[in-house]
């Protein structure tokens, strides 16, 4: 599969530039994406009522079709897959509070629409008029591979024609609190952001680079995947990565980028 497009919102700031200066500053004081960022895009594409889970994912989607120069996305053959470990869960804990606050015929019934998970997604397909599946993943091993692996199924199938892949995490005390709660598993620091990758069956757009997915199994201990902290943490980390080995490979037509998935870990390997 190919990628012909990509967008990104960090907290560095709106556009695939920020993704270097992420890469370069491991230690981001601010992890959050600005309010005057996300709310740019609340007004740009009417999402007065959408949550901030929506504009991020919102904000890179965009992007991607612009990038692959689709000002407009209004076409049969294009499908929608949402990655995110935790999801709109900012809203979903609001809806809980509400529950546990007010009478059950007083709880918006806003709040609970955005609550689930597969509404961003509605989003971003109502808004460019993509018409086309449209599927949320969620989880905590192998995230981004298992989403960039649909995708080529998709692909390969001839399902769709293309698909516009979105990697999203946003903020809230939950996520705030798990390296503290789980170091374990989450040593570092949490950042919010989105990554989208618009990917075709065949060359067209921008085409960065082709990538290719293999999953390997192996029969050891695995190995500790939270050995060093990054600049975003590991659901973001691999989009993140993803769309900077394609933006370094722009200048290099033909390029490939090889993504492995062993027993939790991620590796990526570029071939000419």
């Amino acid at each position: 599969m190919f990628v012909s497009g990509i967008g990104a919102i960090s907290a560095r700031g709106i556009g695939t530039g920020n993704l270097e200066t992420l890469e370069q500053d491991s230690e981001i004081r601010e992890r959050s994406i600005s309010k005057d960022a996300l709310l740019s895009v609340k007004n740009k594409y009417d999402l007065r009522r959408a949550d901030r889970y929506t504009a991020i994912a919102m904000a890179s989607a965009v992007q991607a079709c612009a990038d692959a120069g689709f000002t407009d996305c209004a076409m049969e053959g294009i499908g929608i897959i949402i990655a995110s470990a935790f999801g709109p869960h900012r809203t979903t804990f609001a809806f809980l509070n509400d529950i546990l606050d007010y009478p059950e015929d007083q709880v918006l019934p806003t709040t609970f629409s955005h609550s689930v998970h597969n509404a961003a997604a509605s989003y971003v397909a109502s808004s460019l008029q993509i018409r086309g599946p449209t599927i949320s993943l969620t989880g905590f091993e192998d995230l981004w591979f298992d989403a960039l692996e649909l995708s080529g199924v998709f692909l390969n199938s001839g399902g769709c024609k293309r698909i516009l892949l979105i990697g999203a995490e946003e903020l809230a005390p939950l996520t705030q609190s798990l390296p503290g709660i789980l170091p374990e598993s989450f040593p570092c620091r949490l950042m919010e952001g989105s990554v989208a990758l618009l990917l075709s069956s065949t060359p067209e757009g921008r085409n960065y680079t082709a990538i290719s997915c293999r999953r390997k199994s192996v029969c050891r201990e695995i190995q500790n995947r939270h050995s060093s902290c990054a600049a975003a943490n590991d659901f973001l980390g691999g989009a993140f990565q993803t769309a900077l080995k394609a933006l370094a490979s722009s200048n290099q037509p033909g390029s490939t980028i090889s993504i492995d998935s062993t027993s939790g870990s991620i590796a990526f390997y570029k071939t000419i």
